[in-house]
């Protein structure tokens, strides 16, 4: 048995205390662990962060966490592990977890604190350091969080920001280079990483690149060189900056080291032009299918030629149930997919006409759009088709107070891939109770 009394908020701290039980002992079959957290609330919340870390998500969300403290973690599903929280403290850490923004500058910082005091280093944590450690908070949060009202865009302007002082000394710049290259993370794709690499360590030159994963070609690398001209990353082949000092040059390795490598762990090989349930932002999945515009509809993307349309849809699990009750975009089983158009779309305008003529489906969903300012990816959720269209309708409030009924086409989308057990969850799949 291991008892907690220790008093921490850190997560890390908490893993490093849970693994001391986790110990193989012969003769023993199970430990039990106590954890007596006082009236610290805001401990039993990081506690809840370090298990959630388990499960399927993508940094810290409070819907998932939520879902999963009033379960008592029971969809984690791990093999003899039982986990309970009593009812008093269950409602003061909702309560915690509702009222508090996680990604505030004295969160980051005890994180970031926290992490470098659990590795012992007098300077900064590299990049490569978050992925080599279990224990390791999400480098990406600290990368796309906002501290002083602006976005970090690196993890660099993030320790200026929290007043690390044990960092090398970038010029302005430099420091929007490196700003750049790091907003282009987390990859979903490896071009503009291996090509930032070879101008670091050598002339460009594009066919030394071929084959990377068996996913880089010329016509990716030539996107990417697309886009990182238009970003003002390389200008005229070369790093668009006069001078790349020995410093600056480990720096950015390390990072490039660090996106390839996180890319590898999430992403691997695959065969389709998107990774099942990986991760994507818009505009990755417009550099996925090599394009140079911008344009979107509101939910939807269309390939009229090839009679192919991409499907954007939030869960909106942050919003209360209430206000979801005539939201229509859910999962009703793991086959199906329950997809509502845009407004005013029927069968005989060109909107509907698109859906209509749609031979192949591709389904992206994400569970809400931010978390704490920090916007979420969608998860590619494979091709399907869509079935069983039908009218519906939604209201809107005009500005008079009157209500507006807008025609929209229902359909459901029936996928090509069952949906794992693991993500019933999280995505709030139905269970199917065979009889």
């Amino acid at each position: 048995m291991v008892l907690f009394l220790r008093p921490t908020e850190s997560s890390t701290i908490f893993l490093q205390q849970l693994g001391r039980g986790l110990r193989k002992c012969e003769g023993k079959e199970y430990v039990t662990v106590l954890d007596f957290i006082g009236n610290n609330y805001n401990r039993s919340v990081q506690i809840a962060f370090a298990l959630s870390t388990l499960g399927n998500t993508t940094g810290i969300e409070k819907a998932y966490m939520r879902d999963m403290i009033r379960s008592d973690f029971k969809a984690l599903d791990i093999p003899g592990v039982l986990i309970n929280i009593d009812s008093l403290a269950k409602e003061e850490i909702l309560n915690n977890l509702n009222n508090t923004n996680f990604n505030l500058k004295k969160y980051l910082i005890s994180d970031y604190t926290n992490f470098k005091n659990y590795l012992k280093t007098s300077t900064y944590p590299t990049h490569m350091d978050y992925l080599n450690s279990d224990l390791a908070p999400d480098l990406i949060r600290f990368m796309k969080s906002r501290l002083n009202g602006k976005k970090n865009m690196s993890y660099y302007s993030f320790l200026q920001r929290i007043g690390e002082i044990n960092i090398p000394l970038f010029n302005e710049e430099e420091i929007k280079l490196i700003d750049s290259i790091s907003d282009l993370l987390p990859l979903t794709r490896v071009d503009e990483y291996i090509i930032i690499k070879q101008l670091l360590e050598n002339d460009l030159s594009l066919n030394d690149l071929f084959g990377y994963n068996g996913r880089v070609n010329i016509d990716t690398l030539n996107n990417a060189l697309y886009y990182l001209k238009k970003d003002q990353i390389v200008v005229n082949n070369s790093l668009n900056l006069s001078l790349i000092t020995s410093e600056l040059k480990k720096y950015l390795l390390d990072l490039i080291e660090y996106g390839l490598t996180k890319y590898n762990i999430e992403f691997g090989d695959f065969v389709s032009k998107f990774k099942l349930y990986g991760n994507y932002y818009k505009e990755q999945i417009r550099k996925e299918l090599l394009e140079e515009s911008t344009m979107f509809m509101k939910g939807t993307k269309f390939d009229v030629e090839n009679k192919i349309t991409y499907c954007f849809v939030g869960l909106k699990k942050d919003k209360a149930k209430e206000e979801k009750i005539n939201y229509k975009d859910k999962f009703i089983d793991q086959n199906i997919f329950q997809w509502e158009s845009e407004n005013d779309t029927t069968e005989n305008n060109s909107i509907g006409k698109k859906l209509i003529n749609t031979k192949r489906v591709h389904l992206f969903v994400r569970k809400m759009d931010e978390e704490d300012g920090i916007t979420l990816p969608f998860t590619y959720f494979g091709t399907g088709k869509f079935v069983n269209m039908r009218k519906s309708y939604v209201e809107s409030k005009e500005k008079d107070g009157s209500i507006k009924k807008h025609d929209t086409l229902l359909f459901d989308i029936l996928l090509d891939n069952e949906v794992p057990k693991e993500l019933h969850f999280d995505f709030e799949i139905p269970e199917i109770i065979e009889s």
